[in-house]
């Protein structure tokens, strides 16, 4: 056998199959042959990528911001729609756009730009002004440190940044303010035809109903219905041990001491003389000059700092409050200010720092000094703490374990509950409306009429609330289909009938309008073939009577001429129609309104026409920076 192998991979053949083989291996090496780049992207914005779990995050972002505002009626399952996600992920591309686009025309975010958005921010201000407490503890709540914050704003501002010069830029003219009032106020008066349907008694044969229930049955399904058996898996439940040592929590204290140090404070003043970061040396040599005579005035005896800053300083965020940064801690701001700011002591002034905005000179008003909390006041914290940790390690050990079986016999939940002593409940037969208790839960009852689990697969883990989760098996299923023509016969006559109604209703509507368009009035149209003949004056666009598809056919019709009457057919519903004619038109009035309405009216104009310049905007950008897109990642 070997032999046969070595003879049929020698000769001028092999030799030409080995060439063509060394060829890629040259290119691209060896290793490419065995390992694969897994790409993680959902969107790619040239080379900018927004990773998965990026686009995860900003989901959940937004469901629970939904979740929020809709209280009760919040429904989860919206942003399982391929539709929904695609929106979301399309608002990421939007700001990558707009990021590149910053990049490329070099528009950046000064230091004390993102500083005084900071100091804005309601959650970070006590009676309507910044706290720097106030500031640590909600960035600590949310997992964020102060660089990390910055960050986010100084992104945020890049973002805004074309966008706003856009909106800014949108102007809007008296006279469209004038014509958009007299459009959107406009009244007609009219003069309308009711037509019933011609009179038809006749049943429908029992072909006709055959018919109509063979095209229409699918609006005449029974419920799907599903039963499942399930395992739950609570944190709660699961046993952890009460006494833990001494040393377990000293280690702890150890490995978390940063939690537990105030660090240093210190209260800030600074001037700032602005010179753009490209600007040429003559204006950077100018700014440094004028920033080194301040300081040499501001370390003068008795000189006012905050009466310097508040007549000098170029930062319109600080100036008028003398310069106060409020209290910083290290980190707070760019290294280069960092450094000079720590290494003042109280009451000097710092030599001129160079950043991204201009010169820097800094005076320390106050320090606070760091604190550390000692063990034995955090003790019993690092006690719950340590607790639960333990019952989330065992919480995710379990979870394991019970998947682990799971997958070994995916045909029953019998043997993987067995293994961690938890109980198969069964629930069912329901419909996607849900049932009681777990079967009430919409990410239960989207898992259980999944087509995965429909065709008999056990679920992943379905997570129901903090260390809660399920699995569920489908047990049985019952499809939807078609109800029986015998219960629904009563439906298909109404609907044959109502159909005839209709059809026959638009045919002689259809031909009054004809007649009428040649030049027969309503009034003789209504002798021949009854109806009434009405009038309404001073109907608007959004006037309640009459009704709504007689309006709106109304503000579809030209203004009437004496040779060419305005006429038109509106639908009214079971059959009848109505025909409308325009006597009069009347403009809006705009002399009547006051100023205040007619500004606020072109300040809502101009913000819309700003909105649709934005969109145009990044429209534009996406032909000059390629988009790619991986739906099936989303």
């Amino acid at each position: 056998m070997l032999q046969k192998l070595r003879d049929k991979t020698t000769g001028w053949l092999a030799g030409i199959i080995v060439g063509i083989l060394i060829i890629p291996f040259a290119f691209f090496g060896i290793n490419d042959y065995f390992s694969a780049r897994t790409e993680v992207w959902v969107g790619k914005v040239g080379e900018r990528e927004i990773s998965q779990q990026a686009f995860r995050e900003r989901v959940e972002q937004e469901r629970a911001a939904q979740r929020r505002q809709q209280g009760d009626s919040f429904d989860s399952r919206q942003f399982e729609n391929a539709l929904v996600k695609r929106q979301i992920l399309d608002r990421m591309i939007d700001e990558e756009l707009l990021l590149a686009a910053a990049e490329r025309d070099g528009i950046v975010a000064a230091d004390a730009l993102v500083r005084r958005e900071i100091t804005r921010i309601p959650a970070f201000q006590v009676d309507g002004t910044f706290d720097p407490d106030q500031y640590r503890l909600a960035l600590s709540m949310q997992g964020l440190s102060a660089p990390g914050f910055d960050a986010l704003v100084r992104r945020d501002l890049a973002v805004g940044a074309v966008p706003q010069q856009i909106a800014s830029t949108a102007l809007v003219s008296a006279k469209e303010v004038e014509s958009l009032l007299q459009l959107g106020n406009q009244t007609r008066d009219l003069k309308l035809l009711d037509v019933l349907p011609p009179a038809d008694d006749s049943a429908p044969s029992e072909d006709e109903l055959l018919a109509w229930y063979e095209v229409n049955k699918s609006a005449f399904m029974t419920d799907e219905k599903v039963s499942f058996e399930y395992v739950e898996l609570r944190g709660s439940d699961l046993e952890v041990d009460s006494v833990i040592d001494d040393a377990s929590l000293h280690a702890r204290y150890e490995e978390q001491q940063a939690r537990f140090v105030e660090p240093e404070e210190r209260l800030v003043s600074h001037i700032l003389i602005a010179v753009a970061n490209d600007a040429d040396p003559a204006a950077v040599a100018d700014a440094s000059a004028r920033a080194d005579a301040l300081a040499l005035k501001a370390r003068a005896e008795g000189v006012d700092f905050a009466a310097l800053a508040s007549e000098s300083s170029d930062d319109i965020g600080s100036k008028s409050a003398g310069g106060d940064l409020g209290w910083m801690q290290k980190g707070g701001a760019f290294p280069a200010f960092d450094e000079a700011l720590f290494a003042l002591a109280a009451g000097e002034v710092s030599a001129p720092v160079r950043g991204d905005d201009g010169f820097h000179i800094i005076t320390v008003r106050e320090i606070k000094a760091g604190s550390e909390k000692p063990f034995a006041e955090v003790r019993d914290e690092l006690l719950v703490e340590a607790r639960q940790t333990e019952r989330e390690r065992r919480f995710s050990e379990a979870s394991g374990r019970l998947m682990d079986s799971v997958i070994r016999d995916p045909n029953s939940l019998s043997a993987a509950a067995a293994e961690l002593g938890l109980t198969v409940s069964r629930a069912g037969p329901m419909t996607r409306a849900g049932g009681e208790g777990l079967a009430g839960n919409p990410a239960i009852i989207r898992a259980a009429f999944s087509p995965d689990l429909v065709a008999g697969a056990a679920s992943d883990p379905i997570e129901l609330g903090a260390e809660h989760i399920a699995v569920i098996r489908v047990t049985e299923h019952i499809a939807a289909e078609p109800r029986p023509f015998v219960d629904v016969r009563a439906d298909a006559d109404g609907a044959v009938r109502l159909q005839r109604a209709q059809e026959a209703g638009e045919a002689k509507a259809a031909a009054l309008l004809e007649r009428a368009r040649k030049g027969e009035t309503f009034e003789q149209l209504a002798s021949d073939a009854g109806g009434n003949v009405s009038t309404a004056e001073k109907v608007s666009r959004n006037a309640g009577s009459p009704a709504p598809s007689i309006v709106a056919q109304a503000f579809t019709l030209p203004h009437p001429a004496e040779d060419a009457p305005s006429l038109g057919m509106a639908e009214l519903g079971g059959g009848r129609f109505a025909l409308v004619q325009v006597l009069a038109v009347t403009d809006g009035a705009v002399a009547d309104l006051p100023q205040a309405q007619l500004d606020m009216l072109r300040q809502q104009i101009a913000s819309a026409r700003g909105e649709v310049e934005t969109r145009a905007f990044i429209s534009a950008l996406r032909k000059q920076f390629p988009v790619q897109v991986a739906e099936d990642r989303m």
